[in-house]
């Protein structure tokens, strides 16, 4: 049985891409360490990162959404970012505090993001942020200021499967 657009996890790995390349990338102008695509932290200039990753779904949930044998289908991912910031070359110890800032500013509760189709074009529901699961700087180690922020994100569909 093929999945429908809304299921397939290439579609919301898409879709993450895509906003964290709209808001992060394009408006904040943070460097993005994409899962999948080569990233050079040593490159001139890149002083701090951020790295996205989807990690496992959580189990999907259902609800009775009225009769007729109908459920609310709740299916929540938890959207990962690893801040990284060089020791050598900041002046200050707060620039991972400061790209925490920038990525909590478009992944809060409550923030809605387009979950697209295969070709990118056609939005087929949106994910909605739910919850904060982690926001934590992480030890440091010589060379790295390391900073968790973890959110819970996910989508609600109508389906006839209990």
């Amino acid at each position: 049985m093929a999945l429908n657009d809304e299921a397939k996890i290439g579609n919301l790995k898409r879709s993450i891409d895509l906003y964290c390349k709209t808001q992060l990338d394009t408006a904040e102008g943070l460097n993005i360490d994409y899962d999948g695509l080569p990233f050079n932290d040593s490159a001139s200039g890149v002083i701090g990162w951020v790295q996205p990753r989807i990690l496992s779904p959580n189990p999907i949930q259902f609800f009775p959404s009225g009769g007729s044998g109908q459920y609310a289908e709740q299916v929540p991912v938890i959207l990962q970012f690893n801040i990284f910031v060089k020791k050598s070359g900041v002046t200050t110890t707060s620039l991972h505090y400061d790209l925490r800032d920038a990525v909590a500013g478009y992944f809060k509760v409550g923030q809605d993001i387009n979950l697209y189709e295969s070709t990118g074009t056609t939005v087929q529901t949106v994910l909605r942020v739910r919850e904060i699961s982690s926001d934590q700087p992480m030890p440091e180690s010589n060379e790295l200021f390391h900073y968790l922020y973890a959110v819970e994100i996910g989508f609600t569909r109508r389906t006839n499967k209990p």
